[in-house]
């Protein structure tokens, strides 16, 4: 169980970042996430619209800067 609480926003993100990455990326991630973690992502995934291609860039730049860097992705 992680100690924080994922936000709308962390969730937003992380939907496009797994709908982007494909089914197997995602499948992967779901394995890790508890379920507070998986009820969010799962409930923004539900209520995503289009979502620009610009979003979708920034949100993949913010993933291997994290990556790269060691940050966290996701709050």
């Amino acid at each position: 169980m992680a100690d924080y609480q994922i936000s709308a926003e962390g969730a937003k993100k992380t939907a496009v970042l797994l709908l982007t990455m494909g089914e197997q990326f995602a499948s992967a991630v779901f394995k890790r996430m508890d379920r507070e973690e998986l009820a969010a992502v799962s409930k923004a995934m539900v209520e995503l619209d289009t979502v620009p291609t610009e979003m979708v860039a920034d949100i993949l730049r913010a993933y291997y800067h994290a990556l790269v860097t060691g940050r966290e992705f996701i709050r």
